[in-house]
């Protein structure tokens, strides 16, 4: 009697722990169907219904590729397989209640929406795998520990400083574009061999103490622009591999107490490069200006500050470059024991705060900057109102507008904007349905696109 209770225990536990197969077809499926088989598919993957409302944790989810007209909530960790040669495509997913996908994971691309949001406990990684090319995540505030591993481009906003383990660049060519602040706990990598980019816009990623940073090189770096910034923790020697679209221009520091250091860099011609307090002949010469903050005092530590890029002369013995100095906020004081090398300039400062250029009694060799500089759009995602910051270079007339993903125009206005920072507000965008949109600014010599979301 014995034998035979706990063989009905074993027998009860093995049925309990069995993993059920549910499948989804957007074309053939019913949500009123049990979804046990692919001639009674569930149609949704989420909803009141849909195949996860019947789902446990550990189930296999076998979904037909195709167009799915949902927003997908996933709120289950499960095993989420893709049959059939197209993607499967969502208005948008979201990862909620510590959802992650199991093992097989959906090769990139084959599950995949326009806007993807990641909630606290679910998984950042399966969020960055699910986003389309040039879609949009949202990490909210949380602390996510994997890793992020970006292998195609999209922009990626962190809202409430979540902190994520480790990020990894491993995508030949990519650019994501991150806004927001974001701590790393783990490792920020660059070395992979596949290389890409991190476009710090309005951002600060933070890596955070006792966390390593493996830099890249021209292939493989964090570009700074508009106020994006870089933090790595010193303990006597750090390399902050930070650049611009041009130039990969790395700041060393060596010789300096631990704490931290944030750094970014700006190109020549650059209206933000341009400062009162140096004479209209060195600023006609700038060709980089680098902006380092520390958490804590560097008393004569040693800055290196290198670029190398397409525009760089082949031959610095014969161009007179020059370290200036640093801006404390009040005056500018020189560099001491100025070294000019093959690729860079050097020099040891008792402050670490405040701005840094490296100037040419030649002509400025790096291109000029991008008409438009300093843009944000806020805030974003927006419900009824969307503004746009950004740094103009003269007074002109811009042409604003908002584009479907399809390419339609569905909002447009004119804009007089005037030299130096600028505000414009978007009124028209109140009616249109939530969605990802384009805003298009074009000044006739130039456009340039932004990515933006309505809840």
């Amino acid at each position: 009697m014995k034998k035979l209770f706990t063989l009905v225990l074993i027998l009860t536990a093995y049925i309990a722990s069995a993993q059920s197969v549910i499948y989804v077809n957007a074309v053939t499926g019913s949500d009123s169907n049990d979804g046990m088989t692919t001639a009674s598919s569930k149609q949704s993957l989420s909803g009141t219904m849909g195949a996860l409302s019947i789902a446990q944790d550990g189930d296999i989810v076998s979904i037909e590729g195709g167009a799915y007209a949902e927003n997908a909530i996933i709120d289950k960790s499960i095993t989420l397989i893709k049959t059939g040669a197209s993607s499967a495509s969502f208005s948008s997913i979201t990862f909620s209640e510590g959802a992650q996908l199991l093992a097989p994971k959906p090769a990139p691309g084959a599950v995949t929406a326009p806007v993807v949001t990641v909630n606290t406990g679910s998984s950042v990684f399966d969020g960055a795998n699910s986003v389309e090319d040039n879609g949009t995540v949202f990490v909210q505030a949380g602390t996510y520990n994997e890793e992020l591993t970006l292998k195609h481009s999209f922009e990626i906003t962190f809202i409430g400083s979540p902190t994520v383990r480790d990020i990894v660049l491993a995508g030949p060519g990519i650019r994501v574009v991150t806004t927001g602040k974001v701590f790393v706990s783990g490792s920020l990598q660059f070395n992979r061999p596949e290389g890409g980019f991190l476009v710090l816009s309005t951002s600060d990623v933070s890596v955070l103490s006792g966390a390593l940073v493996f830099p890249g090189n021209a292939n493989s770096y964090a570009m700074t622009t508009g106020a994006g910034m870089l933090t790595v923790p010193v303990n006597g020697n750090a390399i902050i591999p930070v650049g611009t679209s041009e130039v990969y221009a790395p700041v060393t520091i060596s010789n300096a107490s631990s704490g931290t250091m944030s750094a970014s860099v700006r190109p020549a011609g650059n209206i933000l490069s341009f400062n009162p307090n140096l004479s209209d002949y060195v600023n006609s010469h700038v060709r980089l200006e680098w902006t380092l903050n520390s958490e804590n005092t560097i008393n004569s530590a040693n800055v290196r500050f290198d670029y190398t890029g397409m525009y760089e002369p082949s031959d610095w013995a014969t161009v007179q470059n020059r370290l200036v100095g640093q801006n404390d906020g009040t005056s500018w004081s020189a560099g001491t024991n100025s070294v000019i090398g093959e690729s860079f300039a050097s020099a040891s400062f008792t402050s670490f705060d405040g701005t840094f250029a490296v100037y040419s009694d030649y002509a400025n060799g790096i291109a000029e900057a991008s008409s438009f500089q300093g843009l944000s759009v806020y805030p974003n995602p927006f419900s009824d109102v969307v503004r746009i910051n950004l740094v103009s270079k003269s007074n002109e007339v811009l042409s604003v507008q908002v584009l479907d993903l399809a390419g339609r125009i569905v909002a447009q206005q004119q804009s007089n904007v005037t030299i130096g920072e600028n505000t414009l507000q978007l009124n028209a965008v109140s009616s249109l349905p939530s969605g990802s949109y384009l805003i298009r600014l074009n000044n006739g010599q130039e456009s340039i696109s932004l990515r933006t979301v309505k809840f």
